[in-house]
């Protein structure tokens, strides 16, 4: 398991917008949603947005928060959250549980893999879609995975949005690999993301055929081409066409 920081963790502690916060000796998570950096990220990734329109972004830190809120206390949901202890609309805020675990590890096993692939069809089968759905927003416990960021989640069916968490996810793998491992990271990629995709589509209840073409869309198109270098851009786009042609 890599010990590096690598490009994800850097800009990850950057713009956190949470902290550990101790009440009778016991730990809980703090958040406030207008923190100045986490505004910043999220102005970027919705002006960038506006190009490709990929999702539906939103920047208000109130908005922010009633998604994140909302998707952590759904109790139909279908993946585990923390519980939300505090909500404060004022200062736009929230106390929730601590989870005492480790965030997914990009160098995990193949299993680990797609066991994180059923979590993300859990997800679309529970009727949300996420948005944001970098590898450090999923936290391993207790063998369970929790979804501990859903600031973006919404509710919606649209196989498009579903792609797309697919290929956030797959990015950001794919740039901590890439970053730590310039000469191996081709192969490590080819496996673990192949483990990924299988799992989702062992557990998705939704026509998976139909999610994975959405990149042959010119907006998907585009968007892949100017995020993931080559040959990166043709491993996934390749092992996509493959799955959809299977």
């Amino acid at each position: 398991m890599s010990a590096k920081r690598g490009f994800i963790e850097v800009v990850e502690e950057f713009f956190k917008q949470t902290k550990i916060l101790y009440i009778d000796n016991n730990p809980f998570i703090y958040k406030q949603y207008s923190k100045e950096p986490g505004l910043v990220k999220w102005f970027f990734i919705k002006a960038t947005n506006l190009f490709v329109k990929a999702y539906p972004f939103v920047l208000e830190p109130q908005s922010r928060m009633l998604r994140e809120t909302s998707f952590m206390e759904d109790e139909s949901k279908l993946v585990q959250t923390p519980h939300i202890i505090v909500k404060d609309w004022v200062s736009v805020s929230i106390i929730r549980e601590y989870i005492n675990g480790i965030h997914f590890d990009p160098y995990f096993d193949e299993k680990e893999y797609f066991r994180i692939g059923k979590e993300m069809a859990l997800i679309h089968n529970s009727g949300y879609v996420m948005g944001d759905t970098k590898y450090t927003n999923f936290l391993k416990t207790n063998n369970k995975f929790y979804v501990v960021d859903a600031e973006q989640a919404i509710r919606s069916n649209s196989y498009s949005y579903m792609f797309w968490d697919i290929f956030v996810f797959i990015t950001t793998i794919i740039y901590k690999i890439m970053a730590d491992n310039p000469f191996r990271g081709k192969d490590l990629v080819r496996e673990r993301i192949s483990s990924f995709l299988n799992g989702y589509i062992s557990a998705i209840e939704h026509d998976y055929y139909s999610i994975l073409s959405n990149i042959d869309k010119f907006n998907y198109k585009t968007i892949i081409f100017v995020l993931l270098p080559y040959p990166y851009y043709t491993i996934f786009n390749n092992m996509i066409k493959q799955l959809i042609h299977n």
